[in-house]
């Protein structure tokens, strides 16, 4: 097996928010395609962009020719169906892939730096996983051997990677990461992000 891909879960409705935050800029950039970006030039190919609310105006922050849109309908059922609509794309386009960066749309803290950091000790093993620990929490962005997709798969619901990451049945490798604790989920996140929501953003 060669490779970690990228899976970016941006399908959520935004629903604190008010209006898309997957479309709310950051230094003129909107999350998603900060994001997407991001994992780009960590290296991580391929990348796979999971959409579902907003889809279209959300598609249109991303270039078809660097990643693969993945268009969740059921994204109403939670980050579960997400993850799944993402790491089963995954599985056809790449089955040779070794391994899956799961990553947020509304983290602006999530770096290059970060990134590449996660993929480094990611390949040192032999821990299965890597996640970011963040106050008392261990969540995204985070490593997944393709091992463990099939763990993946079966989340269901509001279930995300976090219930994986802790439930004690995987070995995990942590990376320090303080500022994942700030992600964009409501108006008030995103002041403290360095913007007013809906400044600059093309989501109604």
């Amino acid at each position: 097996m060669s490779g970690i891909a990228a899976v970016l879960l941006a399908a959520g409705g935004s629903r604190r928010f008010g209006s898309p935050k997957q479309l709310h800029r950051v230094g003129g950039v909107t999350l998603v395609r900060r994001a997407a970006e991001t994992a780009r030039s960590a290296g991580c190919r391929p990348l796979l962009v999971v959409i579902g609310a907003a889809a279209e105006a959300i598609a249109r922050e991303l270039d078809p020719r660097e990643c693969t849109i993945v268009v969740n309908e059921g994204w109403s059922e939670g980050m579960g169906s997400s993850i799944r609509a993402g790491v089963g794309r995954l599985r056809e386009e790449a089955p040779e892939c070794a391994a899956a960066l799961l990553l947020l749309a509304d983290q602006p803290a999530v770096s290059e730096p970060l990134l590449r950091t996660l993929v480094e000790r990611f390949r040192l093993g032999p821990e299965p996983a890597v996640a970011c620990r963040y106050g008392s929490v261990l969540g995204p962005p985070a490593i997944f051997s393709a091992s463990l997709f099939g763990e993946l798969e079966a989340l269901r619901g509001d279930e995300g990677a976090r219930s994986l990451l802790r439930s004690g049945r995987i070995a995990v490798a942590e990376i320090d990461f303080p500022e994942g604790a700030l992600d964009v989920d409501a108006p008030e996140d995103a002041r403290a992000s360095g913007r007013t929501p809906g400044e600059g953003s093309k989501g109604g």
